[in-house]
């Protein structure tokens, strides 16, 4: 039950307190935090991902790189502020490897999964503000998960880094994004706010 509440992002538990009884138990709560991010890459990816292991083709697609590119950025980068918003508070009872990954666990779940391993009611407001932050984020796009999509989210990030350089386009890995494309996101993530 838990697993496939995992891989679709839904974070249905059995347990009154989600997954707070099993924060100490890290293969459990890695092994939930690995379905989350699998079902929250998008089919798309995994099956670009299954052709690559199968020797169907040897380069990615732009669309998996940027989607696999920007969700490990955006793991390492929300733990970590995880581990400085909380190692003293939520975190604090726990030894230093389950922090690192009940921080972890935070980082992946927060974007839409829904499963906790700590109280949120405790947490730190910058915690509440970047759990909001990766809410609105979400997964990457024909996933399970919600959100305006790290797609749209990277690529408005490329699009400020354009037009802060003086370009007047987007470009990823050597390809323009056509404009159409960029207005669509730029529309979403407005009216998504």
């Amino acid at each position: 039950f838990h697993s496939v509440s995992a891989f679709c992002n839904a974070g249905f538990s059995l347990f009154s307190d989600s997954l707070v009884g099993a924060r100490e138990h890290s293969l459990l709560v890695l092994t939930v935090a690995l379905l989350v991010v699998t079902g929250g890459l998008g089919f798309p990816v995994i099956q670009d991902l299954r052709d690559r292991l199968r020797g169907r083709h040897t380069r990615l697609t732009l669309h998996s790189r940027l989607v696999l590119v920007a969700t490990g950025i955006l793991l390492l980068g929300s733990t970590l502020l995880y581990l400085v918003f909380e190692w003293h508070h939520e975190l604090a009872p726990l030894g230093r490897l389950d922090r690192m990954v009940n921080a972890f666990f935070m980082a992946v779940t927060a974007r839409t999964a829904g499963f906790n391993t700590v109280h949120y009611d405790a947490v730190s407001n910058p915690s509440y503000f970047l759990t909001m932050a990766l809410m609105w984020i979400g997964g990457g796009p024909s996933s399970v998960a919600g959100g305006v999509k790290i797609t749209t989210a990277a690529l408005l990030l490329i699009l400020l880094w354009s037009r802060l350089a003086g370009s007047d386009h987007v470009s990823i890995g050597g390809r323009t994004i056509p404009k159409e494309t960029v207005q669509r996101a730029t529309g979403l993530a407005a009216g998504a706010m």
